[in-house]
């Protein structure tokens, strides 16, 4: 691997985890500044390969989401929000929302599966209205049809 493939990798990294330690998604709008605050630094050195067990054993989401499942939302919400703003830079013009099949996923979920948007009109995701307790499952790919 060259000078410059390692330059883009750490870039990113760097950019992961900036993004990480700011991230609020409206999934955790419950969530208070202390709690978020953890979450997002278990994010940021998840980012760094350092896994994703840096808040404290008593640190409460004030949600139905375990501190695992909420670190994993914000993990989620960065690397969506980069991978919008790739696809913008690519000239992508068109996103789909894929979603689990599983039975358990919620109906606010499962309204967003198998559409296409505009991609400037993407919905959020992980999905703020997302009832389901282990997360948002939902992801987005680059539609080119």
């Amino acid at each position: 691997m060259g000078e410059a493939s390692i330059g883009n990798i750490l870039r990113g990294s760097v950019d992961d985890v900036r993004d990480a330690l700011s991230a609020r998604p409206r999934i955790l709008a419950s969530v208070s500044e202390g709690a978020l605050g953890q979450l997002r630094l278990a994010a940021a050195m998840a980012f760094l390969g350092l896994g994703t067990k840096w808040f404290a054993d008593d640190t409460e989401t004030g949600t139905e989401m375990s501190c695992e499942t909420a670190v994993n939302m914000i993990i989620s919400s960065v690397q969506y929000g980069r991978n919008l703003a790739s696809w913008l830079q690519g000239g992508v013009t068109r996103v789909k929302i894929l979603g689990s099949n599983s039975d358990d996923s919620c109906e606010a979920c499962k309204a967003l599966w198998n559409r296409v948007w505009p991609i400037e009109q993407a919905p959020e995701l992980p999905h703020p209205q997302c009832t389901f307790e282990c997360g948002c499952r939902c992801c987005a790919v680059a539609d080119f049809q």
